[in-house]
């Protein structure tokens, strides 16, 4: 009942985020694991009343469910994102002790493949002995080849870098002005970062490896290899058994956030090109680095906390505030005018303080990613006054 959820959203004045789990658009899985969604209809109608509120949408979707295909699965975060869900969580099927799924007779019907990770994190020595908690996962089925499981994964990586904070709305939304699908330019970054030669493209192939690598055959040669000695010493340093969305995430949004930048560009980009739209270079320069500045970002904390100046010739922030994302010319300086990208003192002290605790490091941001909100990491954007 989404009128009843917005209704309670009013009483609190929009003080919780909406969060829509649907696992899955395919009618065919939903009548196998017995579950029933909202109409597209209705959710589109919900989607654009959250944002019309200027609120955030969150979905969930379940990669490995029964009859589920790539192509479903696909499909389905498809709809998502051309619905207006701004964040989504790709999890994958886990088969948990006393469900369905987790049944001899499930297993044989769907076919299931399973393997087993290390939850992240989940692991200590107690009493001298080295304890860990694993899960069964599934990564093929019958309809669902283990290819098709590291495509998939591929999409949720580009989702959580590339999506789910919402660093790219300015180009996305002038996309969109000309007619393209939100969710053809995330395939599009999926294609573009896949090519790329450089950082991002390299962040993305060290993940998939990372992704197949933490799978094991057994619970059994999972434990044998993360108790040997140099592998739990490892865990303890944070190299290995983290959360690998998270990890990513925070190496694009804090080490090579410019190459990331260059690949979102490049794939809307191209997009706009094969509708025969024709961009200014300098224009789009201008919105790619305005886009790079605004995002605090660095390998230190001065670097994300400090203020970065370049020169634009366009007002690319009063091109955005004018919220329609159409001919830029308007918006062209008579010269090229300096700016200032700075982050304000409470975005500042909260970002501050999350670093002082969980530190700059990769493991450390890894873990800290989550506690600093995407809006405390905008810089704002001033004229600098001649």
């Amino acid at each position: 009942r989404p009128d009843r959820i917005m209704k309670s959203l009013d009483q609190i004045n929009n003080a919780l985020t909406f969060r829509q789990a649907l696992q899955s658009t395919n009618p065919e899985t939903l009548a196998e694991i017995k579950r029933a969604n909202v109409k597209q209809s209705t959710y589109r109608e919900v989607m654009a009343e959250v944002q019309g509120r200027g609120m955030r949408s969150i979905s969930d979707l379940i990669l490995g469910l029964p009859a589920e295909t790539l192509e479903s699965h696909v499909d389905s975060i498809h709809q998502l994102v051309d619905s207006g869900t701004a964040e989504m969580f790709n999890f994958q099927l886990m088969l948990l002790k006393g469900t369905e799924l987790e049944t001899e007779d499930s297993r044989t019907k769907y076919a299931f493949e399973t393997r087993y990770r290390l939850i992240p994190r989940g692991f200590s020595l107690l009493g001298g002995q080295k304890v860990f908690e694993t899960e069964e996962i599934v990564v093929s089925t019958s309809t669902l080849p283990f290819d098709g499981y590291v495509t998939a994964r591929q999409y949720a990586f580009v989702f959580s870098v590339f999506w789910n904070n919402s660093w790219f709305e300015p180009p996305v939304r002038l996309a969109e002005r000309h007619g393209v699908k939100r969710s053809e330019v995330l395939d599009a970054m999926l294609a573009t970062v896949d090519r790329d030669q450089g950082p991002a493209g390299r962040i993305m192939k060290d993940f998939v490896s990372e992704t197949v690598g933490e799978l094991f055959p057994s619970r059994e040669a999972c434990v044998e290899y993360y108790s040997r000695d140099v592998n739990f010493e490892r865990l303890e340093l944070g190299d290995i058994g983290d959360n690998l969305l998270y990890k990513y995430r925070a190496l694009a949004s804090f080490f090579v956030w410019p190459e990331v930048c260059a690949v979102a560009f490049s794939a809307i980009r191209g997009l706009l090109r094969c509708r025969g739209v024709g961009m200014d270079d300098e224009f789009w320069e201008n919105l790619r680095l305005y886009v790079e500045l605004a995002h605090a970002h660095g390998e230190t904390e001065s670097e994300i906390l400090g203020t970065r100046r370049a020169g634009f010739t366009y007002d690319i922030a009063a091109w955005i505030d004018n919220g329609r994302y159409e001919d830029p010319a308007p918006f062209r300086l008579a010269n090229a005018q300096t700016f200032e990208f700075r982050l304000p003192d409470p975005f500042a002290d909260e970002v501050r303080a999350a670093l002082n605790v969980w530190g700059t490091d990769l493991k450390s941001l890894t873990r800290g990613v989550t506690r600093i909100r995407s809006l405390a990491q905008v810089r704002e954007c001033r004229r600098v006054d001649a």
